[in-house]
Parts: structure tokens; sequence; C-alpha cells
């Protein structure tokens, strides 16, 4: 009998383990976008979306339509791929964490910027200039920036972060 017992046991704990029960690693819908990741995660993804809704309706119908999933990753890609998933890496996500009151703002600003990669791709199928892609959607976080009003630090961060155009970088 207690081997019986032994054995449900360790099948209940694969089958938790399994399927992330207990891990706090789940997914919510917010109109429709799927959120994927820790609790806290989660809280701060659908705090960077109320901002957008609030502030920035426009922006935040241009996220929840063209980003089907946003999910914390440990792998080292950050940014949204060809299926319009974005996955938002630990160090990432650290990093706004680091930020504090200010969080829900950058959280915010990548939620367009990558919701901008998004649209791209599904309405203009997006030119084969990343260069271009990634200047248009830093244009789009400076918008976005105001309409939500983000600190002053924030917005100078934008035009510093324009003006290092990093982008032209990234391939050298």
């Amino acid at each position: 009998m207690k081997k019986i017992i032994l054995i449900i046991l360790a099948l209940i704990v694969f089958f938790a383990m399994a399927t992330g029960a207990g891990y706090n690693d789940k997914t919510i819908k917010v109109d429709g976008l799927k959120i994927q990741g820790p609790k806290q995660f989660r809280e701060d993804i659908v705090e960077g979306l109320d901002l957008l809704r609030d502030k920035a309706p426009e922006y935040y119908d241009m996220v929840v339509e063209n980003v089907k999933k946003v999910y914390y990753s440990e792998e080292n890609f950050n940014g949204i791929n060809q299926n319009r998933v974005f996955s938002f890496t630990k160090v990432a996500y650290e990093i706004r964490k680091a930020q504090g009151m200010d969080k829900v703002y950058y959280i915010a600003l990548d939620l367009a910027h990558e919701g901008y990669h998004g649209w791209r791709m599904k309405e203009v199928k997006m030119t084969l200039n990343d260069e271009k892609e990634e200047w248009l959607a830093v244009q789009t976080e400076k918008e976005v920036a105001k309409l939500i009003d983000a600190p002053q630090e924030i917005k100078d961060w934008l035009e510093e972060k324009f003006d290092t155009r990093y982008w032209e970088k990234q391939g050298n």
C-alpha cells in the first residue's frame, strides 16, 4: 500500500511540474493578448497595458491587436518574432524592475515599440531594412512617451537612444 501511495504522490508531483502548477508561471489574457510568466511579471505587463489604454488608447489597440503573446524568457532574444510573439527576457525585465516607480512607463514603451513592429509585420509586411524599422519603432516610443506623460528623464533617455542610432551598429 505504501508503494502505491508513493507512486501516486510521485505522479502528482510530476504532473504538477509538467503543467507548471505551483510555479506561478501562468498565462492570462488581456483583450486577446496572452501574457505568460511569473505573477509579478504578468502584473507589470498589465500595468503597462493599463497605462497605454488610459493615456494612449490608439497605441494600446495597436499592441493588443498586433502582438499575440508577451512572455518572460530565459533566452537571449528580447523582442518580437515573425509570429508576433514578444519574448521579454529576464535580463530586460530585471532592468525594468530596477527603474523603480518609472518601471511602468518603460514597460508601456517596450510594449508600444514591439507592438509597432507587430503592426508592421501584420499590416505592412515590414521592409527588409531593419534599421528603418527600428528607427520607426523608436519614433513610436517618443510619441507614446508624450501621450503617457512619461517623466522628463525618460523622454531625455529616448532622445539619447534615438541619437545613438544603435540600430545602425547592431549588425556590426
